[in-house]
Protein backbone atom coordinates (compact mmCIF):
# COMPACT_ATOMS: atom_id res chain seq x y z
CA UNK A 1 0.00 0.00 0.00
CA UNK A 2 2.83 2.37 0.75
CA UNK A 3 4.50 1.95 -2.63
CA UNK A 4 1.34 2.78 -4.55
CA UNK A 5 0.21 5.73 -2.39
CA UNK A 6 -2.98 3.87 -1.50
CA UNK A 7 -4.70 4.25 1.81
CA UNK A 8 -6.88 1.71 3.57
CA UNK A 9 -9.95 3.77 2.67
CA UNK A 10 -9.22 3.53 -1.06
CA UNK A 11 -8.61 -0.20 -0.72
CA UNK A 12 -11.92 -0.57 1.16
CA UNK A 13 -13.81 1.37 -1.49
CA UNK A 14 -12.27 -0.81 -4.16
CA UNK A 15 -13.42 -3.92 -2.33
CA UNK A 16 -16.92 -2.50 -1.92
CA UNK A 17 -17.08 -1.65 -5.61
CA UNK A 18 -16.03 -5.19 -6.48
CA UNK A 19 -18.64 -6.65 -4.14
CA UNK A 20 -21.43 -4.47 -5.51
CA UNK A 21 -20.43 -5.34 -9.05
CA UNK A 22 -20.52 -9.07 -8.32
CA UNK A 23 -23.90 -8.75 -6.61
CA UNK A 24 -25.33 -6.80 -9.54
CA UNK A 25 -23.95 -9.26 -12.08
CA UNK A 26 -25.36 -12.26 -10.22
CA UNK A 27 -28.77 -10.66 -9.76
CA UNK A 28 -29.02 -9.85 -13.48
CA UNK A 29 -28.26 -13.48 -14.37
CA UNK A 30 -30.85 -14.71 -11.88
CA UNK A 31 -33.58 -12.29 -13.02
CA UNK A 32 -32.99 -13.03 -16.71
CA UNK A 33 -33.40 -16.74 -16.09
CA UNK A 34 -36.58 -16.22 -14.05
CA UNK A 35 -37.91 -13.99 -16.83
CA UNK A 36 -37.12 -16.70 -19.38
CA UNK A 37 -39.09 -19.26 -17.40
CA UNK A 38 -41.99 -16.83 -17.08
CA UNK A 39 -42.06 -15.59 -20.66
CA UNK A 40 -40.97 -18.48 -22.87
CA UNK A 41 -41.95 -21.50 -20.78
CA UNK A 42 -45.27 -19.93 -19.70
CA UNK A 43 -44.94 -20.83 -16.01
CA UNK A 44 -46.70 -18.95 -13.22
CA UNK A 45 -44.80 -16.47 -11.06
CA UNK A 46 -44.03 -18.79 -8.15
CA UNK A 47 -43.03 -21.73 -10.32
CA UNK A 48 -40.83 -19.62 -12.58
CA UNK A 49 -39.06 -18.02 -9.59
CA UNK A 50 -38.41 -21.39 -7.98
CA UNK A 51 -37.29 -23.30 -11.07
CA UNK A 52 -35.42 -20.36 -12.62
CA UNK A 53 -33.38 -19.67 -9.50
CA UNK A 54 -32.72 -23.36 -8.88
CA UNK A 55 -31.41 -23.74 -12.43
CA UNK A 56 -28.67 -21.11 -12.17
CA UNK A 57 -27.85 -21.06 -8.45
CA UNK A 58 -24.95 -23.51 -8.65
CA UNK A 59 -23.44 -21.68 -11.64
CA UNK A 60 -23.69 -18.35 -9.83
CA UNK A 61 -22.06 -19.75 -6.70
CA UNK A 62 -19.26 -21.34 -8.71
CA UNK A 63 -18.61 -18.16 -10.71
CA UNK A 64 -18.58 -16.01 -7.58
CA UNK A 65 -16.21 -18.36 -5.78
CA UNK A 66 -13.90 -18.37 -8.79
CA UNK A 67 -13.86 -14.58 -9.06
CA UNK A 68 -13.24 -13.97 -5.37
CA UNK A 69 -10.88 -16.89 -4.75
CA UNK A 70 -7.21 -16.29 -4.22
CA UNK A 71 -4.63 -18.00 -6.34
CA UNK A 72 -2.49 -20.22 -4.20
CA UNK A 73 1.19 -20.37 -4.85
CA UNK A 74 2.52 -23.84 -5.12
CA UNK A 75 5.27 -24.56 -2.67
CA UNK A 76 8.32 -26.32 -3.94
CA UNK A 77 8.85 -29.58 -2.18
CA UNK A 78 12.33 -30.21 -0.94
CA UNK A 79 13.57 -33.74 -1.34
CA UNK A 80 15.89 -35.13 1.24
CA UNK A 81 18.57 -37.48 0.00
Amino acid sequence: MGAGNLTLNIMSLGGLALGVGLLLDNSIVMLENIYRHRDRLKKNIDESAHSGSKEVSSAIIAATMRRTGRKRKQKKQLRCK
